[in-house]
């Protein structure tokens, strides 16, 4: 990990450049399409699709059909399960419980079309995937909505993206924790339709896209897209290796319930008892309607956390993902707004991800490289990348730039929830 990051800021060229610093760079990728029910003819389509884009996205791929290789030891060897267009029951017990491991450990599910045809008597899986398929019409043109443009499975689609396909209903309209990238609707008629969406579960990810009836879906240049973004996308919610919870100082108004740390109305911040310089850091978290709390690194530099959901305004640095910054002169403050609006619905459970570069002194104290924030990423999406901060942030508790500085909690805004907190120091 920290190899690979340095080479992010110093070795690689451009074109060597891995897609992002919190990346699995190559994701190994395991295809299984076995059938217990209905066969799609387009399968053979669908690997040779994922063999073109292992080649063209830089990732690997294994195509197999036999389930033995659901054990610990056949699903370690990967990053990430796909299920293409399988059908019925796949898997007995033994690799059910493989598989739900597999999650566990911080890996990566896609399922694409039949995948939610498939396990109906496996409740886990059922949540894993989505939804359940119940039933489908002709196969015809429908156009599709797209409700979330700042996924890396959606930022490329056109607008106005029709598509040829066959259609599935589901028995049930995927959960609230869901995120629903699009679907094809037809109004007050028979309502709304999802096609492709995603989720963090159980500790890993999951990806899904009811295309892919046809053999044709395989040689359309946006769906075999969409599924690439889609494996990466999945690959990724594993910590790096050492990452761990950090010990805090005692704050007021701080309580612990359920796991998560919780500040039910205004206090204190809450602040790490070590000092950190480069560092990698993990974090959940959930806020009210209009809520506001902020992450701040060595104590300065804030990442904001806010109630952005469902903006329709230009995107500003109060906004989610947003950074908050001081300009060395005439103590102005800035901010860097977020690349895209990626926060759930208030209530819900967010993930940041922040990999933040220090600030850099010479012997004499004197600041010679202002503090870096390498990449930062909210559920999922890229939302600030090599942004650099020339100061902290306004109301930061350490004014004065060093070396070092806690990891800090804002707790002085309001209501705010923190969970799975986990740190590693890193050398950038």
């Amino acid at each position: 990990m920290v190899g690979l990051l340095a080479a992010f800021l110093s070795t690689c060229s451009s074109a060597d450049v891995p897609r992002t610093a919190l990346a699995v760079e190559h994701p190994r990728v395991l295809a299984f399409s076995k059938t217990a029910a209905f066969r799609h003819d387009s399968i053979p389509d669908g690997h040779a699709a994922l063999q073109r884009l292992a080649k063209e996205f830089a990732f690997t791929v294994s195509s197999t059909e036999d389930a033995s290789v659901f054990t610990d030891d056949g699903l370690g060897k990967y990053d990430v399960v796909l299920f293409l267009s399988t059908t019925g029951d796949v898997l007995n017990e033994a690799q059910q419980a493989a598989m739900e491991r597999f999650i566990r450990k911080g890996k990566g599910y896609v399922g694409i079309h039949a995948a939610s045809d498939t396990e109906y008597d496996w409740p886990w899986y059922g949540r894993l995937v989505g939804a359940y398929f119940k039933t489908h019409g002709p196969q015809r043109d429908e156009q599709m909505k797209i409700f979330d443009r700042a996924h890396p499975t959606t930022s490329f689609l056109p607008s106005d993206w029709k598509r040829f396909d066959e259609w599935y209903e589901f028995r049930q309209l995927p959960a609230d924790d869901v995120t629903v990238l699009f679907a094809w609707d037809e109004g007050a008629k028979t309502g709304f339709h999802p096609v492709s969406w995603y989720h963090e579960f159980d500790g890993g990810r999951a990806f899904y896209n009811a295309m892919g009836h046809t053999k044709e879906s395989f040689v359309d240049p946006l769906f075999p897209r969409n599924v690439s973004e889609g494996i990466f996308w999945a690959a990724n919610a594993r910590p790096p290796q050492g990452a761990a919870p950090p010990a805090w100082k005692a704050g007021s108004g701080w309580r612990t319930e359920g796991g998560a740390l919780t500040q039910p109305s205004k206090g204190k911040d809450l602040s790490t008892k070590a000092a950190y310089g480069d560092l990698w850091v993990h974090a959940e978290y959930k806020i009210p309607a209009k809520g506001n709390s902020g992450v701040y690194l060595q104590g300065r530099y804030e990442v904001q956390i806010a109630d952005s959901h469902g903006s329709t305004q230009a995107l500003d640095f109060p906004d989610a993902g947003g950074l908050m910054y001081g300009e060395t002169k005439g103590h102005a403050f800035a901010g860097q707004p977020p690349l895209s609006e990626a926060s759930k619905a208030a209530g819900q459970w967010n993930t940041l991800d922040v990999l933040f570069r220090a600030p850099r002194f010479d012997p004499k104290g004197r600041k010679t490289m202002d503090a870096r924030f390498v990449e930062v990423r909210l559920n999922g999406v890229v939302v600030q990348k090599d942004a650099v901060v020339s100061g902290p942030s306004k109301g930061a508790g350490n004014t004065r730039e060093s070396a070092t500085g806690p990891l800090v909690l804002q707790g002085s805004y309001g209501p705010v929830d923190f969970r799975n907190v986990l740190v590693k120091p890193v050398r950038l």
